[in-house]
């Protein structure tokens, strides 16, 4: 296999915009052997299934490599001197449905040390990369735009206070988020949809009530930091009551500057992506229970009308979600949560938001 050939060009001129790769896999052991092989041994697989990795390429020379370190200049064991190009964080596609700069897929054998980029597809032509050149593309790979308007997904929150902790030392509730557009600065006041929510049992409508917080400090890669933007996986200090964030509420809401995110819908239309029209379809039919997963959000639906090309489903949990969002739906069998189609949304019907 010939190396990818990839221009160092820019690179000198400091720091490259973070960006996101998912990472698609259909074995374990094949995701887990290439993982470790791309950021060591240290990179949280002990801990459960693995679900994020966060590393820094480092380049020297017209070489590339990448580290699990948080210095803007690494030594290797030779006494080189290597000068960080650019942050990548990988997450699991399954589980992370997340604007991504690069989709790549792993082979079948569990000792997997190559990959192929399926997305963007006309840089690499198909072409099957190890580790080494994979570094090297995403060195160079140019990452979305900053200056749009914020937009970010919980992945985690958690309460920071210790219990027994004296009312004057008690602090606000943590969000673990990846950053998909915009930049966050410590300040800033933003939302989170869809927020708190309560059904009435009498009509079924569903009011909303979105979570205004400030944000108060952040944390990439446990380094304060005063901004982050796309591609970073960072920790946002807010003022929310920590009781909102305790045992990963929060997980799956959407934060964005106030006025900026997208609607709140309880029934949502999604137009089915191709490769689900026909057979992949049939396993959808009217009144089936379903699970949606839009962005880190996991909900649960019911299937009030499905066609070949499109389907509607009427939510538990409302969603905030903007058209053209990527909708992915999985049905129990045997125990086990099958994906059977995927799509887009399209449209769908609102849900009452309370005014703060």
């Amino acid at each position: 296999m010939a190396p990818l050939s990839v221009s160092a060009a820019g690179c000198d001129t400091g720091c490259l915009p973070p960006i996101t790769v998912s990472i698609v896999s259909s074995t374990p052991q094949a995701l887990a052997s290439f993982v470790r092989s791309l950021a060591g041994n240290g990179c949280g697989l002990r801990h459960g299934p693995w679900a994020h990795t966060a590393v820094q390429i480092y380049h020297r020379d017209g070489k590339f490599v990448a580290w699990r370190s948080h210095e803007t200049t690494e030594t290797d064991t030779a006494g080189h001197s290597w000068d960080v190009v650019r942050r990548v964080t990988f997450v699991h596609d399954p589980n992370q449905l997340l604007p991504s700069d690069a989709v790549v897929a792993l082979p079948l054998a569990s000792s997997a040390k190559t990959c192929a980029v399926l997305w963007p597809s006309s840089t690499t032509e198909g072409a099957r990369l190890d580790v080494a050149s994979l570094v090297a593309f995403l060195a160079a790979l140019p990452s979305r735009a900053i200056g749009m308007a914020l937009q970010m997904y919980v992945m985690q929150s958690h309460d920071p206070n210790r219990p027994g902790a004296a009312v004057e030392n008690l602090k606000g509730g943590v969000a673990v988020s990846l950053i998909t557009h915009g930049v966050l600065r410590i300040g800033d006041d933003v939302e989170l949809r869809p927020g708190r929510f309560v059904r009435d049992h009498a009509t079924g409508r569903v009011s909303c009530m979105p979570l205004r917080t400030r944000i108060t400090g952040l944390q990439v890669s446990g380094s304060p930091v005063d901004s982050a933007g796309p591609g970073n996986l960072v920790t946002v200090n807010t003022t929310l009551d920590a009781t909102l964030t305790r045992s990963h509420r929060l997980t799956g809401q959407r934060m964005g500057y106030v006025g900026t995110l997208p609607s709140i819908f309880t029934e949502v239309e999604v137009m089915l992506a191709p490769k689900t029209h026909g057979r992949r379809n049939r396993h959808l039919a009217k009144a089936d229970a379903v699970r949606v997963a839009v962005g880190t959000m996991v909900a649960s639906a019911t299937v009030v009308w499905a066609h070949s090309d499109a389907v509607a489903l009427a939510l538990n949990t409302p969603l905030c979600i903007a058209p053209g969002d990527p909708v992915v739906m999985s049905l129990r069998r045997r125990n086990q949560w099958q994906v059977v189609g995927d799509g887009v949304f399209s449209r769908g019907v609102k849900a009452d938001v309370a005014d703060l």
